[in-house]
């Protein structure tokens, strides 16, 4: 397969920058086909094979003509295409070509393509193209300008038997077939119906690398393949079965301390306490086997990742069972440690906190799980059970008889903060609800603690905006630091994780440039996150990389899809890359709509009319990032008055003309254009 980089893409859009010449522009990448296809029949690994033009969207709309000029192309596969609206000169209209294009077809489109919309576009090059009647095929699988993959994939794979007299793809070696089903695999995962296509493929790239692999790389691409594996398990105890068979294929190829063994011996560790946890809160007493066997489990866990914090909390939860507090106490305390937490920690702790006679203790825990904003996090994990929680809270009322129990949740997490002082999650919290109070300076105390504790994406994520927030530069160049060292641990980061570096990236952005490996490691974020984060990463990532690498690339339209605060970025990150490639004009037009934008999607950080997760950081996140790229367009009231004055100020005072007339004009060019910016929005007679 070969994909083709034709004239006015990617990064030769510069040679197409102010062609008028469509008839030129298309020719030129027409022979570009031709140019490719010249390459596969010259390679070595051609042989007898059929060669197969597949085109979307603007590929499709002028992939008849390469088909109509160039016979070696025998099968054809047109994606989002159809047939070019009105104004198309006659020499390159795709309606022309069409009838020579006697290969076999397959057309795949949209529901309401709102391009190339069916009865005007669809239909007429469907009829149109030259292919016998039981030759070519059109159908409807997708919404809009868009195609579902997966049953494009299935019609591509039955079109493509049905007609080149292949069953589906052929792989050429073991290795060809591990990277096809691989690749398939990461396509397949993000939607339901994809997991139990991929869970199907797994079981032979598994037994395929087993025979065949016998390189380090193969074993850690085995140990992501049996991950993949595992994680798609319908149940639990198959989960954990597969990561043990995982971990001992890894520690035998690889040993003990490659990174690939590591990981794959935490996420059996993860299972195993998810397992174990469960298994405790479900046995019916303290003597039961089930309840026995967990407690082994939790210490086979310690022994698997000795740093590892969470069977902590199984053991506390054993001990809390077994009454035996002192000990449930102290596993506790191991706890307060962790980068997240479960809500089943807070209710242990208003057990214990009641059964030693401190009502308002354990009152202000249930207090904090029951925080508006804690609930996102808290309960996440594992379902606390309602029975435990109701118990928690009789016995705070039995208390409550003897003594006065406050129930404000600000006050319990003010007192816990200062009981606790070690809990990292506390300040943690204590800084989410800062922010919904738009206390950004109590915010910036509480996140600069818990980056202390725990400086992992999401807390240097928070004192990152908070840092910038009030101007801290010191600790923006901390956190800085602190991301291209996250950034450059790709062994252990999540996906989600490189959407925190990007984004975090974009937010700590000012006048220096980055090393060149530290580009790198954003570029593969961008890469890696696109698929995975369709309306907010690439549309963000892509203005962005354009603005850092200095290459102007297509940036395609914003829509009210995907969560606002991706969105919000992205609008702002636009109008930064028109201001920085010289559009001072687009770069304002642009600002202002994504200002309107965040006034109406994201009007306050508490939460209300605001239907997504994560109201607070969007707020947040969203106010400074259009703050500074004001400040960075300089369409600041302030800023432009002051150099509306100063430049009016210095030429009140050369009444000599001491200046000379190339500065004088250079101060008048700077004057008009801050007035022209200044009320370019405003009446008319103001703008004139």
């Amino acid at each position: 397969m070969i994909g083709k980089n034709t004239y006015g893409m990617y990064e030769r859009r510069k040679e197409a920058l102010g062609e008028s010449d469509q008839t030129k522009a298309i020719t030129r990448q027409i022979k570009d086909v031709f140019r490719c296809i010249d390459f596969l029949v010259a390679s070595e690994s051609y042989g007898d094979a059929t060669i197969g033009y597949m085109g979307s969207s603007y590929g499709a709309r002028v992939g008849p003509i390469a088909a109509a000029l160039d016979p070696r192309i025998e099968v054809a596969i047109y994606l989002n295409g159809g047939a070019p609206r009105s104004g198309t000169e006659e020499v390159i209209d795709t309606v022309h070509f069409a009838p020579r294009a006697t290969q076999p077809a397959l057309m795949l489109n949209g529901i309401d393509d709102f391009i190339f919309p069916s009865e005007s576009s669809q239909k007429p090059l469907f009829r149109l193209l030259g292919a016998n009647p039981e030759q070519k095929e059109h159908l409807l699988v997708g919404i809009g300008h868009s195609v579902d993959n997966e049953q494009m994939a299935d019609e591509v794979d039955r079109f493509l038997s049905k007609h080149v007299g292949k069953t589906g793809y052929q792989p050429k070696s073991w290795r060809d077939k591990v990277d096809y089903i691989w690749t398939k695999t990461k396509a397949l995962v993000g939607s339901k119906a994809g997991r139990a296509k991929a869970k199907e493929l797994l079981p032979d790239m598994i037994a395929t690398l087993k025979t065949h692999g016998s390189t380090a790389d193969d074993a850690r691409l085995l140990a992501d393949a049996q991950y993949y594996q595992a994680v798609l398990s319908p149940d639990l105890d198959g989960e954990i079965a597969l990561l043990r068979e995982a971990v001992a294929d890894a520690e035998r190829a690889l040993g003990n301390t490659d990174a690939a063994t590591q990981r794959l011996r935490q996420y059996l560790a993860s299972a195993l306490t998810r397992h174990s946890l469960k298994a405790l809160l479900a046995a019916e007493s303290a003597d039961s086997s089930e309840f026995q066997q967990s407690k082994q489990t939790l210490s086979e866990i310690s022994e698997l990742i000795p740093q590892f914090a969470w069977p902590e909390l199984g053991k506390a939860l054993a001990a809390f069972r077994e009454r035996d507090r002192e000990n449930a106490t102290e596993h506790l305390k191991a706890c307060e440690s962790l980068p997240f937490t479960w809500g089943l920690e807070f209710v242990l702790r208003a057990h214990l906190a009641a059964d030693q006679g401190r009502g308002q203790e354990a009152q202000d825990w249930l207090s904090v799980l029951g925080l508006e904003r804690a609930k996102n996090y808290v309960e996440g994990g594992l379902p606390t059970p309602p029975d435990l929680v109701a118990q928690a809270r009789d016995k705070v009322k039995n208390l409550e008889t003897e003594q006065t129990v406050s129930k404000n949740e600000d006050e319990a997490l003010r007192r816990l903060v200062e009981e606790y002082p070690s809990h990292y999650y506390l300040h943690w919290l204590s800084g989410l609800q800062a922010v919904r109070s738009e206390q950004m300076e109590a915010a910036h105390e509480a996140f600069a603690v818990a980056f202390e504790m725990c400086p992992g994406f999401r807390t240097t994520d928070w004192y990152a905006i908070t840092s910038q927030w009030l101007g801290d530069q010191a600790s923006l160049e901390c956190c800085q630091n602190r991301l291209i060292e996250l950034a450059k641990l790709k062994d252990g980061c999540w996906v989600w994780d490189g959407i925190h570096i990007a984004r975090a990236y974009c937010r700590i952005e000012d006048s220096r440039s980055y090393p060149a490996e530290d580009a790198a490691v954003l570029q593969e974020y961008a890469r890696l996150v696109a698929p995975w984060f369709t309306y907010g990463a690439p549309r963000m990532l892509g203005p962005w990389l354009e603005y850092r690498l200095g290459k102007k690339v297509k940036i395609k339209s914003y829509n009210n899809n995907g969560h606002p605060e991706q969105q919000a970025e992205s609008m702002i990150l636009d109008a930064i890359t028109e201001y920085r490639f010289g559009d001072r004009s687009a770069a304002f037009s642009k600002l202002d709509n994504a200002r309107r934008f965040i006034e109406d999607r994201i009007p306050s950080p508490d939460g209300e009319a605001f239907k997504y997760i994560g109201a607070d950081h969007a707020w947040a996140v969203s106010r400074l990032f259009l703050r500074e790229a004001s400040a960075l367009i300089e369409l600041d009231s302030e800023t432009f008055d002051a150099r509306v004055t100063a430049a009016v100020g210095r030429l009140r005072s050369d009444l000599n003309g001491e200046l000379g007339e190339e500065n004088t004009r250079r101060i008048l060019l700077q004057v008009g254009e801050a007035l022209v910016k200044k009320y370019s929005s405003d009446e008319p007679s103001n703008q004139q």
